[in-house]
């Protein structure tokens, strides 16, 4: 069935990665074989391809929850059942250096998409065995990453967006961004 807001019908990828910004897509495309432009609606474009014999789809999201939510519901229903978010993240800790990667253990649900879906109670993790692997290769290409909690929200541009982060970094939080607690 036609998928309404990335507009493809079918797929074959199984495997997802979820770029915000869809010029993502062009980095992306280099590490693949074959790649073939599908679709480019909004902020959704996409493009499918094989990295190393695997069948996986790049989908850019736009910035936020409710755009991420929309690529996640609709690459579901086409089949998908293993999806990566990538893109930036704004750090909350000092150790972190521009370039380092943040592997989200969790995300406080300061957002609104995720509580559509579950009580606000209920924690945002990633699957384990997928977390451990997103570490294990981090540690074998010698990537400089932070594992730990990062903070899912609204917006920067509001008068306590700077007391909130002194809040978040004192509690350890690693970085915040916008989607990955209704991923």
């Amino acid at each position: 069935m036609l998928q309404a807001h990335l507009q493809l019908e079918k797929i074959d990828a199984k495997y997802a990665i979820m770029p915000g910004d869809p010029k993502r897509i062009d980095v992306i495309k280099q590490f693949l074989d074959d790649p073939k432009e599908l679709m480019y609606n909004r902020e959704f474009r996409s493009v499918e391809g094989t990295y190393k014999g695997l069948k996986v789809i790049a989908v850019s999201t736009g910035v936020g929850g409710s755009s991420a939510s929309l690529a996640v519901e609709e690459l579901h229903n086409l089949g998908v059942h293993t999806m990566v978010r990538i893109g930036s993240a704004g750090a909350l800790q000092t150790n972190i250096n521009l370039g380092d990667l943040l592997v989200a253990e969790g995300a406080v649900r300061d957002d609104g998409v995720s509580k559509t879906y579950v009580d606000s109670i209920y924690p945002a993790a990633p699957n384990h065995e997928l977390l451990e692997a997103i570490i294990a290769t981090c540690k074998e290409k010698n990537y400089p990453y932070h594992t730990g909690i990062v903070h899912s929200h609204e917006t920067f541009y509001h008068d306590s967006n700077a007391e909130e982060e002194k809040k978040w970094q004192k509690l350890g939080v690693l970085g915040s961004d916008f989607e990955s607690a209704g991923l």
